[in-house]
């Protein structure tokens, strides 16, 4: 969802996407936090396979997305650290705090 906000953890990385980099509090209530390939895994067991896993292709954040509205999440919390794993970093790049915008058609 285009309404949706993306945060970035470490301002280092915040600075890739513009040089006006601000601090935030943000409140989830039940974010789905990803910070482990046992925990993609285990997603991919519960949700079934996403539409595509090739890095490239955007198709699987909908799926993604959907899953976790469904679920209950109101937030995505990608927690690979500065140095974190290879499965968590090829596809998301930076540690980040995503805030699904919910809305009636979800």
């Amino acid at each position: 969802n285009s309404d949706d906000l993306h945060y970035a953890v470490f301002r280092d990385h915040a600075a890739k996407f513009g040089p006006e980099v601000s601090s935030h509090t943000i409140l989830l209530n039940n974010p789905f936090i990803l910070d482990t390939r046992d925990k993609v895994f285990d997603a991919f067991e519960e949700w079934g396979p996403a539409p595509s896993t090739r890095e490239e292709d955007v198709t699987a954040w909908p799926w993604l997305r959907a899953n976790l509205v469904a679920a209950g999440h109101d937030g995505l919390v990608i927690n690979i650290g500065k140095y974190g794993e290879k499965l968590l970093r090829r596809p998301f790049d930076i540690a980040q705090v995503i805030v699904l915008k919910i809305s009636a058609t979800d």
